[in-house]
């Protein structure tokens, strides 16, 4: 399969399961930010710190 028909599909499947984003109960936000690989290739992670901490 082409990489480019699994990315359509994951996308899909990724903004039905997590478009509607509940703010209701978050209290604190974390935002972290890598390099992956030399140049302009990152990795941004964001999550609930209340629910992982």
């Amino acid at each position: 399969m082409n990489w480019k028909t699994v990315k359509t599909i994951d996308k899909f499947f990724l903004e039905r399961q997590y478009a509607q984003t509940d703010y209701q109960h978050l209290r604190i936000l974390a935002v972290d930010e890598i390099s992956v690989k030399k140049g302009q290739r990152y990795l941004t992670v964001v999550l609930d710190y209340l629910v992982v901490g």
